[in-house]
Formats: structure tokens, C-alpha cells, sequence
């Protein structure tokens, strides 16, 4: 606890410079607010790990891109190849090729390059910025509202920065939800994704998203080409499942245990992976959704991942992030104009976040738990079933319009 009035360096204090961060400082800085944007990675490094999970970005995700301004030319260095349709292979054996809706695809994305061009829009844009700059804990008045953070940089001691509202955008790992023990395991979805980079792998098609679902344990393999010399796959898989294989062939890297995994559950899968050629940098993430108990507080607003995560399959992640980061800011300006930071004020940012992703979070759930029935996918196996894939894809890939 903090006592006694203390100068701000901001009216806005934002934690994490990823898209959702970032977002939110370009929508306040074009507001006229004083935004300080702090960011722990050093975008001055380029390090193999920016590429991260290879993410995509929706239809809805594009849009927003627009409405940020953010130049997305074929040129742009983080747009990558798209995909414009999806070939689904069933348990039972079965290969379907649906196209999206006439008008869409995804971009795929190089992380780290995305990451850098909206940080450095956000600076442009008036925002006061600092990579390099962990944020440790929060600040707090007698009151017991968010006033502030406390930062590290390198081994330099920590600062303190005050600002009457802080916006958690820190991602999953946030630092500052393990503090305030307020993430909370999905309790239908505990799943692992393994990602993989390479920089060849057979048989791919460009602008075809595979989706290959194993038999038993509610497994897929997923991925495309994203650039020549650059290949994606995420291998997803129950989380328990994961556990005890590890527990029987021991732990190893995301690229070797998915091949050991695929030796077990698809012999031809394994055989085309095993000709691929790896790249050195590949992830885990475990588990992939879960929850968020509170994501406001007096003072304090979690925006992003930092809100709650679900699932990557629909590649909505970004666009989530850059939704939430525009209902936080108009939000954050209501609030600013009436100088009032509790809690309360902030009841349009949840009812915003209701309006627009709720629709996509529901189909996102019912694709989730169809993909665990092997019965139901092989059902959709079906010819005369493509109308209810084109269905279920389009209401899940169709741009949502902004409610504010």
C-alpha cells in the first residue's frame, strides 16, 4: 500500500506490448491521453523465439487492423502466406477440402515482426514507450485501488510509476494474474499444443489450412506453409494424455515428442514428419485455455490473454486481443472524463466484451467439444454434410461488426 498524493507519469499505465497492449495505447494516444507503454521483451533484439506460436489473423482480426490504420500491404514483413481453405482428414480415414466464404482468408503472421510494426505505431502515434521494462507487481492506494507498477529493467533496481489506471495486457504468462491468483484452469479444455517450425515438410499445398484429427485422445496436427522455407504444424492433444506418454517415453522436445506421439497414433503422419526438415525453435503450450475470475478492478482493467484464453483453432486469438484493446480504450476515455477509476466505471468494457465475443466464443466451444466426439467428426465426414461445415466455418471466420 502507497499513501499520500504522488505525481503520475500518465493517465494510463500499459503492461505488455503485444497486439493487445499496443492496440490499446494507439486507440488512447489518438484520443490525446498521456499513455505509457511498458514491454519486457527488447524489440531491439531479433531472436528466432519472436516468431512465437506462427499466430493468424482472422477475418475479424483484419478488420480491426484496418480500423487501427496498420499497413497491410502484401509487402508488410509480418504477412505472411494466407490459407483460403481447409482440408479436414477424419478418423475413419476420410479427406474434405472446404473453401472459406467467398471474400476471406487468413494472414499468417511472423509474431515477432507484427509485434514490433504495432509498437512502433503506438509510439508514432503519441504514446510514450519502453521495452526492456518488466512490470513486477502493481502499486495500490490506501483505498486499496491499482495506482500504479513497480518495474525492473535488466538488473537495474526497481522504479515505480503511477498512473490512476493500469492495464494489464502482459499475455498469459501475466505476472501480475499469478500475483493477484486470479487465472483459473478451463475445466472442459485441458489440452497441450506442441509447435513446431520447419523448413520443408511434404506434401504441403499453399493457401490450405490441414487439420489431421487422430483417433483416441482427442488429438489433431495442424498447420500450412507460412513462407518458402518456413513451415508450421501444432500438434494438440489432452493434456493428461501428454502427461502420461511423457511419463513412459520420457520428456522431450515439442518437435521430438511429437513424432514419438505420431509413431503411436498415425504411422503415415509419422512417416511424413520424419522426412521434414525442423528448425531449431519450437513451443509449448500447456494449458492452452483458461479463465480469468476478475478482469476489473478499481484502477485496473486485464485486456487480451491477460482476460482469459480458450483456444488457438479458429486463429481468433489476435483478433480477441485487438477487440478487447478497443472496448478497454473507449472505456478508459469515459472514465478519464469523469475522473472516476473504480470499478463500476469500467461495467462497459464487460458488457462490450458480451456484445462482440460471445456469438464466436459459443461456436468456438461447440467446434472444441464436436472435435472431441470421433463419432460426430466422422459424421461430418460426409458429403451431403459439407453445407453444415460451411455453416459452422463461416459462423465462426465472418467478421463481427464493433459495437463501439
Amino acid at each position: 500500500m502507497m499513501s499520500g498524493p504522488r505525481k503520475a507519469e500518465a493517465e494510463v499505465i500499459i503492461v505488455g506490448g503485444g497486439p493487445a497492449g499496443a492496440a490499446t495505447a494507439i486507440h488512447l494516444a489518438r484520443r490525446g491521453r498521456r499513455v505509457l507503454l511498458l514491454e519486457g521483451r527488447n524489440f531491439a533484439k531479433v531472436r528466432a523465439a519472436d516468431m512465437r506460436s506462427g499466430e493468424v489473423l482472422s477475418p475479424g482480426g483484419q478488420a480491426e487492423i484496418a480500423r487501427l490504420g496498420l499497413a497491410a500491404q502484401p509487402s508488410a514483413d509480418w504477412r505472411l502466406l494466407p490459407f483460403e481453405a481447409i482440408r479436414n482428414s477424419w478418423p475413419n480415414g476420410r479427406s474434405t477440402l472446404d473453401p472459406l466464404p467467398h471474400g476471406l482468408a487468413f494472414w499468417q503472421t511472423d509474431r515477432g515482426c507484427f509485434d514490433r510494426a504495432m509498437f512502433a505505431l503506438a509510439r508514432a502515434e503519441g504514446a510514450e514507450v519502453q521495452d526492456n521494462c518488466r512490470v513486477s507487481n502493481l502499486l495500490r492506494d490506501e483505498q486499496g485501488a491499482v495506482c500504479g507498477v513497480i518495474t525492473k529493467a535488466g538488473d537495474e533496481p526497481g522504479r515505480e510509476y503511477y498512473a490512476p489506471i493500469v492495464v494489464d495486457a502482459s499475455g498469459r504468462r501475466s505476472a501480475l494474474l499469478a500475483r493477484m491468483k486470479l487465472k483459473q484452469p478451463e475445466p472442459e479444455f485441458q489440452r497441450i499444443a506442441l509447435v513446431c517450425f520447419y523448413e520443408y515438410v511434404p506434401d504441403c499445398t499453399p493457401g490450405v489450412w490441414e487439420q489431421h484429427f487422430l483417433t483416441g485422445y482427442n488429438t489433431a496436427i495442424k498447420g500450412t506453409i507460412m513462407r518458402e522455407g518456413l513451415y508450421r504444424f501444432s500438434f494438440e492433444t489432452d493434456l493428461a494424455f501428454r502427461n502420461s506418454f511423457a511419463a513412459r517415453r520420457g520428456k522431450q522436445v515439442p518437435h521430438a515428442m511429437t513424432l514419438a506421439m505420431l509413431e503411436e497414433l498415425n504411422p503415415i503422419l509419422h512417416q511424413r514428419f520424419k522426412a521434414a526438415r525442423p528448425l531449431p525453435y519450437s513451443v509449448a503450450y500447456a494449458p492452452i485455455g483458461y479463465r480469468v475470475s476478475r478482469i476489473i478492478q478499481d484502477g485496473l482493467l486485464q485486456v487480451g490473454d491477460a482476460a482469459g484464453y480458450l483456444d488457438p483453432s479458429t486463429g481468433q486469438g489476435i483478433e480477441f486481443a485487438l477487440r478487447t484493446a478497443r472496448l478497454a480504450a473507449a472505456t478508459i476515455e469515459q472514465a478519464l472524463l469523469a475522473h472516476d477509476y473504480r470499478q463500476s466505471q469500467f461495467a462497459p468494457y464487460l458488457a462490450g466484451r458480451r456484445r462482440e465475443m460471445t456469438e464466436a466464443l459459443n461456436w468456438l466451444r461447440l467446434y472444441l467439444r464436436m472435435t472431441r466426439q470421433r463419432p460426430l467428426l466422422n459424421l461430418f465426414s460426409h458429403k451431403y454434410l459439407a453445407p453444415a461445415r460451411a455453416l459452422m466455418v463461416r459462423s465462426m471466420v465472418k467478421p463481427r461488426p464493433a459495437s463501439f
